[in-house]
């Protein structure tokens, strides 16, 4: 039997990931809001997968990114591959071999 499920995660820019090294921001600035909004429209089948609370996790989050293209360095790849693939393996979408 085969079960298909639509996991979907946004990538931020690295702006959003700088503003979130910075810590206490503006209250009008909000690096999470596109996300927190994409979230909530979404079916309930479709599954969100936050990069951006991935980031948080780094000391240096905008140090994942190239600065001048903004395309993610080899090490933001990596966080981005364990970040989906511990994500589809713990929600039971996706099982380890």
């Amino acid at each position: 039997s085969y079960f298909l499920a639509l996991a979907l995660t946004l990538m931020p820019q690295r702006i959003q990931a700088a503003m979130i090294s910075v810590g206490n921001l503006d209250h009008r600035v909000d690096p999470s809001a596109l996300a927190r909004r994409l979230h909530d429209s979404l079916s309930p089948a479709i599954r969100f997968i936050d990069f951006l609370e991935a980031l948080r996790t780094h000391p240096h989050p905008s140090a994942l990114y190239f600065p001048v293209d903004g395309h993610l360095t080899r090490e933001g790849h990596t966080l981005l591959a364990k970040t989906l693939s511990s994500y589809l393996i713990n929600s039971g979408l996706l099982k380890e071999q």
